[in-house]
């Protein structure tokens, strides 16, 4: 009599957890449905027409970057202007770049639509070791769907690269 009773009890008390727990399972799967639907932190915007695609920042705009650590360290860009630059506008680009042994040379390749073209940069302020390197080029492409400066740096014995794509912002 007392196994039934037992058997009975652990019947009820097991068939009460998994009741509690698709309860739970029910709850969870429906939270997650309803965060999916609705907008916003990492919701993504899609531009339907070509023209309500935001523009680059007019002007000049700078960016931090970090080369790595082998190499000449590039640490920062400029380009003036970015977003208004179009066919036949001079565009001037500025490095800054250090090395613990003589820089020898940066260059700019500008990546455009239909291109590429190179833009030789020179020291113009501080020393080969610690300075500023600027060159600037007449526009001859549009950059309706690519837009990139891969920007390389040489010394003796490194050369160091990267690539910088310009992407329209809000």
């Amino acid at each position: 009599m007392f196994q039934t009773l037992n058997s009975k009890k652990n019947f009820l008390i097991i068939t009460a957890l998994v009741i509690v727990g698709l309860f739970f399972i029910f709850l969870r799967v429906y939270d997650q449905n309803e965060y999916q639907r609705s907008p916003g932190a990492g919701s993504v915007e899609v531009f339907e027409e070509e023209d309500d695609t935001p523009p680059l920042p007019e002007g000049k705009d700078t960016y931090f970057i970090s080369s790595g650590e082998e190499g000449p360290q590039l640490y920062e860009a400029t380009i003036d202007p970015l977003g208004s630059a179009e066919p036949g506008v001079q565009q001037e680009i500025s490095v800054k770049a250090r090395n613990e042994t003589p820089i020898q040379s940066i260059s700019v390749t500008m990546i455009l639509d239909n291109g590429t073209y190179a833009v030789p940069l020179e020291l113009v302020e501080g020393t080969e070791f610690d300075g500023i390197w600027t060159g600037s080029w007449g526009v001859q492409d549009t950059h309706e769907s690519i837009y990139q400066a891969a920007i390389e740096a040489k010394s003796e014995e490194k050369t160091s690269r990267i690539v910088l794509t310009f992407q329209p912002t809000d």
